[in-house]
């Protein structure tokens, strides 16, 4: 007795059909959700060199590439567009972030232009300064004379010497140490002498492939612990999955040699790809290889499940059965353009072109009097929902005081189901080591552990007080604890005068990932600006 797709009763093949449409259109989802996670370049599907990155953490050695610079060079040679911030650009420091200089001198419109090529030139004989061979860089620093290669055709008079060579010292002193000293912003990493400059003037070696490859580490690639969580979901959830859209196809009525070759395509090729993924991850000198043929196996699934599911609803039906599944197709496919023209096209757009100037959202006005209601207004307004970085900073750690779940076990990940709080804990180096030294004590664990929820819900409170109270805090560096949190144990780093370094403290647990050229470079958290799309109210694009 023969088993056919053909001879089901009608509600089993439309039970069947519905469910070969939600895999279809679950798939599809799928893979919008790569693009959006793993795309780098902005194109419709993460790209060979993505997958690489990815998987091994490597990237094709270029030969022309130029080479590495170091941190101080970076940051006072970046684009005077780039953000403000310790992980991006520095350069602000000789404009409009000198301590009101500039804002006091740049209120004469006819002044302007010759102030800003002193300042550019300051910024250029600095650049040039930590560019220059380490000896003279001492010598010129220490003798507080500087005779760049190309001089700068402008520089502030008070820095210049009778001899025309720069004051250096002077400039760094008053563009970078006013900060970096003891008692100044940034007191943690101090500039007020030659010894502590260095350490940020040692450019990294151009990294060389080994001999015989072509390959260079770039980028950590992903943990071994975020490996384990997609196998587990692919191997089971999907594994499952497929061989029931595999079953489907197996009991249509097409050549025995083809159901046996299609039927199990998809789970065969999903075993493949996660072999390849740990293949990748685990050889270091075949993994970019093994990680090129991610995407073939990829394509090799979703080409059989596109197969498995349109062959298997023609072999359910007839000539009108047939014509039905066509129109679904084509309200599937309507429905999966409007989502492409929509939110998909866009999303392409905005990575690969410099993100567009933010508006801010106006606050609502506060009531009015009304002096023939005696006085009185509704005190009562709609209330906000938490804020996206509220929500993201939010985590059951500690449930009414009677156990604790392990930090690990958060999803960690932006979106919906995510949750940032990890970077206070295990996904910052520090934290990771200590808590793993077994010589550690306890009782020092405990602390540090105390320490960083007590840094978390000091940003939480943060991001729920006013715009106008928050931005002030953020942009003087200095946020006054609300008296719920009076007296909790924050990390001593970030606090200074009794007040939260709040920008120190995003800097070092946000923006060190959120930030040009470092993973999380698409969702940059490097200026107030960048946050206020993740508070109350956030910023509406134009």
């Amino acid at each position: 007795m023969s088993y056919n797709l053909r001879d089901l009763p009608l509600p089993v093949k439309v039970v069947v059909s519905v469910f070969l449409m939600a895999v279809g259109a679950g798939y599809t989802s799928a893979m919008v959700q790569l693009h959006m996670k793993d795309s780098r370049s902005g194109k419709p599907m993460p790209t060979v060199e993505d997958v690489v990155r990815k998987y091994t953490g490597k990237k094709r050695y270029d030969p022309n590439a130029p080479p590495p610079v170091s941190k101080f060079v970076q940051l006072v040679g970046a684009p005077r567009s780039a953000p403000w911030g310790a992980n991006s650009s520095m350069v602000p420091a000789f404009f409009e972030k000198d301590n009101g200089e500039w804002d006091e001198a740049a209120a004469n419109a006819a002044e302007l232009p010759r102030l800003t090529g002193e300042r550019e030139g300051e910024r250029a004989a600095a650049e040039a300064w930590g560019r220059a061979d380490a000896d003279a860089r001492k010598s010129a620093y220490e003798k507080n004379a500087f005779a760049p290669k190309d001089a700068p055709a402008a520089v502030t008079p008070k820095f210049k010497n009778p001899d025309g060579t720069i004051k250096i010292k002077d400039v760094i002193d008053a563009r970078c140490a006013r900060c970096h000293k003891k008692g100044g912003s940034y007191s943690s990493a101090p500039l007020t002498s030659y010894a502590e400059i260095e350490k940020y003037l040692k450019a990294p070696e151009a990294k060389k492939p080994k001999e015989g490859s072509e390959w260079v580490d770039a980028e950590t690639p992903i943990s071994i612990e975020s490996l384990t969580q997609s196998t587990h979901a692919h191997l089971l959830s999907f594994a499952v999955l497929f061989s029931l859209t595999g079953l489907a196809f197996a009991l249509t009525s097409y050549p025995t040699w083809l159901r046996c070759v299609l039927g199990p395509w998809v789970v065969l090729a999903v075993f493949a790809d996660v072999s390849l993924w740990w293949l990748a991850r685990l050889s270091p000198e075949w993994g970019p290889y093994f990680a090129m043929g991610i995407m073939g196996t990829g394509a090799l699934a979703g080409m059989g499940l596109g197969a498995q599911i349109t062959l298997s609803l023609f072999a359910m039906y007839g000539p009108r059965g047939k014509f039905v599944v066509l129109v679904m197709f084509g309200i599937g496919a309507g429905i999966g353009g409007a989502v492409w023209v929509k939110k998909v096209e866009p999303a392409l757009k905005a990575k690969s072109e410099p993100p567009a100037p933010q508006e801010q959202v106006k606050p609502a006005e506060t009531p009015k009097k009304d002096d023939k209601k005696d006085n009185k207004v509704d005190p009562q307004t709609p209330e906000l929902p938490p804020s996206e970085l509220e929500r993201l900073l939010r985590h059951p750690i500690r449930v009414l005081d009677i156990y604790n779940v392990p930090v690990a076990l958060l999803p960690w990940g932006g979106g919906e189901l995510g949750n940032m709080a990890r970077a206070f804990h295990d996904k910052e180096e520090k934290y990771r080591k200590k808590v793993r030294d077994a010589d550690v004590p306890a009782s020092e664990k405990e602390k540090l552990y105390a320490e960083r929820e007590a840094e978390r819900k000091a940003l939480i409170a943060w991001a729920r007080a006013e715009d106008a109270d928050r931005k002030k805090a953020y942009e003087g560096d200095a946020f006054p604890l609300p008296k719920e949190l009076a007296g909790a144990p924050l990390t001593p780093d970030y606090v200074k005068d009794g007040k939260v370094l709040v920008k120190k403290l995003i800097d070092e647990r946000c923006a060190r990932c959120h930030s040009p050229t470092n993973k999380q470079e698409d969702y940059p958290l490097t200026t107030y600006a960048e946050l206020r799309k993740y508070l109350n109210p956030p910023l509406k694009d134009k």
